[in-house]
Formats: structure tokens, sequence, C-alpha cells
């Protein structure tokens, strides 16, 4: 009895102290923090250990455990009187947030970014943050008119290192809404060497198309080929690359570019049928 008593007294004693969690989560030690963490007794669980531990969780892909972590670390500062900042309690409701939205439940997602912004009373990188998560859940709902004002906003408040992201977002969000000319620059805006350029490329080809401006859309297709050819490899861009084509008036060119995409595509594709059809009309347009 006495040694099982000794061994308890030895591990309390080196157990480690709520500071060490923050510590080590701060430093980046994300996982030895949860290990430390689980450690603690629950009497010692407090707010800031608690707050560390679901930052920590969240730094290691594990959104639920952080979630709960977070959401209990809001509980416990209520009932010890422990004030938390509101950016804090925040950013715990914006984790939240950002579940719902991965698991599809676009409403709850909205609502609970809606919560987080009742907390965060000027512009910041956060606010930008939530904006957009709440602007991308109205969307996902098909609601992009009221989105695209919380879009915008997101855009302006933002960081530099998400404003890329926040951009595809608002000019999908135009292009749907027919705002071409803003979208057209809001993509833009997106740097040619950031990693989402790509995407960037395609929308603008695709609000060229649905302007029929072929010819346009076919130069940034070509763009699009060039930089991220991985990206560009769909039967969708051949289509664009053969309307274009017809755009020129280039008979060649439609010939060739109907050519390798049959070669490269089932003829049962659909965009390869269509335009398999437009190559085919023009040809017959040209004879005549």
């Amino acid at each position: 009895m006495r040694i099982l008593l000794t061994i308890i007294f030895i591990n309390l004693a080196f157990a480690d102290s709520p500071s060490t969690i923050e510590k080590l989560s701060s430093e980046g030690e994300f996982y030895k923090a949860m290990v430390s963490f689980e450690q603690l007794s629950k009497r010692a669980r407090t707010p800031k250990a608690l707050i560390a531990a679901g930052k920590s969780a969240w730094a290691l892909s594990l959104p639920k455990l952080a979630v709960e972590r977070l959401e209990e670390a809001l509980i416990v500062a209520d009932r010890e009187g422990y004030k938390i900042p509101n950016e804090e309690r925040a950013r715990v409701i914006f984790y939240r947030a950002i579940i719902e939205f991965q698991e599809d439940n676009f409403k709850s997602s909205y609502a609970y970014a809606g919560r987080s912004l009742e907390l965060l009373d000027s512009a910041s990188t956060l606010r930008g943050k939530v904006l957009l998560l709440q602007g991308e859940s109205l969307v996902r709902q098909g609601q992009c008119g009221p989105a695209e004002k919380l879009l915008e906003q997101s855009y302006i408040e933002i960081g530099n290192i998400e404003k890329p992201n926040a951009a595809l977002v608002l000019a999908k969000c135009q292009i749907e809404l027919a705002r071409y000319e803003s979208a057209e620059n809001t993509l833009a805006s997106i740097p040619a060497d950031h990693e989402r350029a790509g995407e960037g490329i395609r929308l603008m080809a695709e609000l060229f198309l649905d302007q029929k401006r072929d010819r346009e859309a076919g130069e940034w297709l070509l763009k699009g080929r060039e930089l991220f050819p991985e990206q560009f490899l769909d039967s969708w861009v051949d289509y664009g690359l053969v309307r274009a084509a017809v755009d020129l008036f280039d008979k060649e060119l439609v010939s060739q570019r109907q050519k390798d995409a049959i070669s490269r595509h089932p003829a049962s594709d659909y965009w390869v049928t269509l335009l398999d059809a437009i190559a085919e009309g023009f040809f017959a347009r040209s004879v005549e």
C-alpha cells in the first residue's frame, strides 16, 4: 500500500502543470501538449489549458476533439468566473462553424459564424475569415445575392495569405449573379504564382465563355494549359478551345482541336459531344 501511494505521489509531483500545456502549444509541440493535457487531473484543466489543448488538436487535424476542448473551456470559464476575451470566444465558435461546414451543415455553419461575428466589433483577419465562411455557407445554399456583401467585406478584411481564397469564392458568386466585370476584377487580383491561380484562370475562362467572348476565353485556357497543365486536361477545356477557334474562324485550328479532343476523351463524353456538334456546325456553315 505504501509503495502504491508513493508511486501516485511521484506521478502527481512530476505531472505537467496547466502552464506547461500552454508553453508546449505555443512552441508548436502540439502532440506533446495533448499528451501532457491528458495527464492533468480534471481539477487542473483550467480554461487556458483547455484552450491550448483545443488549439493543439486543431493543429493536428483533430477538429472534433478541438471543438470539444474549446467549448469545455468556455463552460469552465463561465462556471469559475474566468474571463475569456471576446476574440478567443469568437475563435472557438468559429472553429465549430468550420466543422459544421465540413459536414455540409451549411445552415448551422452560417448560424455559428453569425454568433462569432457578434463578438468581433472591429475589422480583423479573424473577422475576415468568419465573414468568408458565412458567405460561402450561403453560396452553398444557393443564396449568392445576400452572400455577395459578406464576401466583399471578407475580401477587404482578410489577411493577404487568405485573400486569393476569398477572391475565388467571391468571383464564383459574382459570375453566378452575372456581375462579370466585377468577377473579372476580382480574379485579376489573384497572383499568378499562388497555389490556387489555376482555379482563377479556369473561372476567368468560364466568365468569358458565359459572355460569348470566346477568343478571350481561349487565351486564358491556353495560359492555364501552359502554367498548370495537370489542371487543364479535361474535356471542358477542349470544348472552350474549339469555341475559341470557331470565333477566330480558323478552319484548320477547329479541325485540329476537334481531333485532339476526340483522341483524348471518350466519344460519349458530354463536352466532346457538344464541341463535336459546334465544330460540325461551323464546317457546314463554312461550305454554304
